[in-house]
């Protein structure tokens, strides 16, 4: 969230890193840009007008470092998932410790209370 584009570019999506700087970038001074008009008004006219738009790009800029970051943590986990699912059972028998919940059933429970 600090760096627009990071989380794509350390899983190694590295053209989806510059689209996101990019965007976030733009919306950010565009952001910045329209604040300053507002402090800048000559009258309420000019200051609602400015307000409104540095608030568009506030709320565009907010949407798009949510989807970013939601698209850095599914890029994650789906190139994780996508690894081991190659692996087989080999892969996941192997990391289940031996003789300990691997020998026992398994339950669910549900508890409520009042």
């Amino acid at each position: 969230m600090a760096f627009p584009g990071w989380g794509q570019w350390y899983n190694g999506k590295r053209q989806k890193a510059g689209v996101y700087f990019g965007v976030e970038s733009y919306f950010i001074t565009k952001s910045l840009i329209w604040r300053h008009r507002a402090r800048a008004a000559a009258n309420l006219t000019e200051f609602s007008h400015a307000r409104d738009r540095r608030n568009y790009f506030t709320w565009l800029a907010g949407v798009t470092i949510f989807i970013s970051m939601f698209d850095a943590y599914a890029d994650r986990y789906l190139l994780t998932l996508e690894q081991t699912r190659h692996e087989g059972e080999e892969y996941w028998s192997s990391r289940m410790p031996q003789g300990s919940m691997a020998d026992q059933p398994w339950y669910l429970a549900l508890t409520i209370r009042f």
